[in-house]
């Protein structure tokens, strides 16, 4: 399977954006955080609202939302994104996803995580999203958790919650689905989709697990 690469791939594949325009690939800022608030202030805010006497052992790291989180005692203080290579700690992110809640990339502290970078106008990431999903659902016991980040939209425009939307009900998404690109961009390996494989530790396992390979995936939570 091709990858898209704008302009450089023909239409007839479905690589092509809209109107021919080539994509691009969001910012390119360093920090170690991006989205609605830093992860400190996510960080910091995790186990608000928990009742009296629960302590920090038994809050919640990160923002609110229905997906898994780890526990604010499991989650090293000190973890902080080192770098997009291989073996690097990928720096920490916090987006909205398709309820309009904010997520946390670490609150999924201590599962392997399949990050999905895409475009929705990509053919080829449209044609991976039912295996995505599939992945999604019966490699959940094993500790994986797929998270989608839309960088662009139909118009390859940043993307909003109609788009999310369209997505999600499109191909099913019962997984964390997020509105992106902020720094992602930095993580693109030459166009879409683009798959990073994060290890329980946050530590980058596999730089493109492209095309997507549910076995590949799973390997890397045994």
């Amino acid at each position: 399977m091709s990858r898209c690469h704008g302009l450089a791939v023909l239409l007839a594949v479905g690589c092509a954006p809209p109107d021919d325009r080539p994509f691009g690939i969001g910012t390119t800022a360093s920090t170690g955080t991006d989205g609605v608030e830093s992860a400190g202030a996510a960080g910091a805010g995790a186990g608000e609202g928990e009742s009296e006497g629960e302590g920090e052992d038994a809050a919640e790291y990160g923002p609110e939302n229905d997906w898994p989180h780890a526990l604010v005692s499991e989650v090293p203080a000190d973890l902080e994104g080192t770098g997009r290579r291989q073996g690097d700690v990928m720096p920490n992110f916090t987006l909205i996803d398709q309820h309009g809640d904010q997520v946390e990339l670490y609150q999924f502290y201590g599962n392997v995580v399949q990050i999905v970078l895409f475009a929705e106008w990509c053919g080829p990431c449209q044609a991976e999203a039912p295996d995505l999903e599939a992945a999604s659902r019966t490699l959940a016991d094993a500790g994986v958790v797929v998270v989608d980040v839309m960088m662009q939209d139909n118009a390859s425009d940043a993307p909003d919650a109609r788009a999310l939307l369209r997505w999600a009900s499109e191909y099913g998404v019962t997984h964390p689905l997020l509105a992106g690109p902020g720094t992602l961009g930095d993580s693109v390996q030459g166009g879409y989709p683009t798959l990073p494989i994060l290890n329980r530790d946050m530590t980058i396992a596999n730089l493109d697990n492209f095309p997507f390979s549910a076995s590949r995936l799973a390997s890397y939570a045994e």
